[in-house]
């Protein structure tokens, strides 16, 4: 079996700790960016298991045309006749939602808000996923102890990526009203609010591909698509692959730092 990416530090971080499992051997290879035929056909995936990551997934008809007895697995693709890893965001958006609002609340119970700041949540909502991934988020403040969780986020949704000056009206008013959280959903323009919250003691939810390392403790939580766990499921499905295989997401919290307590 093997997995591919573009560059080998991406295909290292998915097989991290996975080494053989379940008896099958799974090896990492490198696909660079627009290989060409010739390339493909050099790559030794002939009646084998191939897991491409999301970045891979233009390929899949080239590779699938060169190797047709392979089984291609797509993380996070939709062409016809493959194998499509799906991940399910709703647990995991509800239970970052829960976490935000629990830390409001903690924020209250302790005076450490500002009484009109409250949080902003900044949502693109252009495809069902995404708005599924929104009504989760709020079901999980709800949901979260404390009386001011719930009512205390104003909550933002657009149909069209935001641009940088929208963007930054939006966080300059949340900061002149003491905003004390922020979940940033809103796709490119996360990284670009990020900078702007620079130097602020207010805590971020954040989506996957954004990582926790590189913001410290400004992050609460992120929601994660684990790309190791898309892998162990398509190892324990073995040859006899489904259409769709569904794979949770995960709620991440950066190290040393756990869920917000209860209030």
């Amino acid at each position: 079996m093997y997995a591919a990416a573009h560059e080998p530090g991406s295909i290292d971080e998915v097989l991290k700790g996975l080494g053989r499992t379940d008896g099958v051997s799974i090896r990492g290879i490198v696909i660079p960016p627009d290989p060409g035929q010739a390339a493909i056909r050099r790559l030794p995936l002939s009646d084998s298991t191939v897991v491409l990551t999301p970045l891979l997934v233009p390929d899949a008809r080239p590779i699938s045309n060169a190797f047709p007895d392979a089984r291609i697995v797509l993380i996070g693709g939709t062409e016809d006749s493959k194998t499509t890893v799906r991940f399910d965001r709703s647990g995991a958006m509800s239970s970052a939602g829960e976490a935000f609002g629990r830390y409001l609340a903690s924020r209250h119970a302790t005076g450490r808000s500002n009484a009109g700041g409250g949080a902003w949540a900044l949502f693109l909502a252009d495809t069902a996923g995404r708005r599924s991934d929104l009504e989760s988020f709020r079901r999980g403040v709800a949901a979260a102890d404390g009386p001011e969780a719930g009512d205390k986020v104003h909550y933002l949704t657009y149909t069209v990526p935001p641009d940088r000056d929208e963007l930054r009206s939006v966080i300059q008013e949340a900061k002149g009203a003491h905003a004390v959280g922020y979940a940033l959903f809103v796709g490119s323009g996360n990284s670009y609010c990020m900078d702007l919250l620079a130097g602020t003691d207010s805590k971020v939810v954040l989506p996957d591909l954004m990582g926790t390392e590189a913001y410290g403790d400004r992050i609460l939580c992120s929601v994660e698509e684990p790309l190791r766990s898309a892998v162990n499921a398509v190892i324990r499905a073995g040859k006899k692959l489904p259409p769709e295989i569904t794979v949770p997401a995960v709620v991440v919290y950066p190290a040393g730092s756990a869920a917000p307590a209860k209030f």
